[in-house]
């Protein structure tokens, strides 16, 4: 008996009503519309601090190259010549390059970049 009413109910109800689509998808959007910005803004944050911490570490390969040759590199490349680093890392979210002062062994990141001051 049960058997045949559970049945009996099953073969009435074959999918969902579209009120019940609707409500879910409208859950669903207002799900969407509360997570994507906050996504979208860490993503500027990142390359901010990808670009400073880049930043720290060339500054200190620069003053390493000073403590050891007495002198500033002539560029940055310097310091991948002299293995200090294995590469001059890309400015992210630029398309300029790092600013370097060889007189003053200063390192800039570029204006305009994120995490440029």
């Amino acid at each position: 008996m049960f058997y045949t009413l559970c049945r009996a109910l099953r073969r009435d109800r074959r999918g969902f009503t579209l009120i019940e689509l609707v409500i879910v998808l409208a859950i669903l959007g207002g799900l969407a519309a509360l997570l994507i910005p906050r996504f979208a803004s860490t993503a500027d944050n990142t390359d901010a601090r990808v670009n400073q911490s880049n930043h720290r570490m060339l500054q200190e390969a620069v003053d390493l190259y000073r403590a050891e040759n007495g002198g500033f590199p002539s560029a940055l490349n310097a310091l991948v010549t002299n293995n200090y680093i294995r590469e001059v890392p890309k400015v992210r979210g630029s398309t300029s390059s790092w600013g370097y002062d060889s007189a003053t062994g200063v390192v800039t990141i570029p204006t305009g970049a994120p995490g440029a001051s």
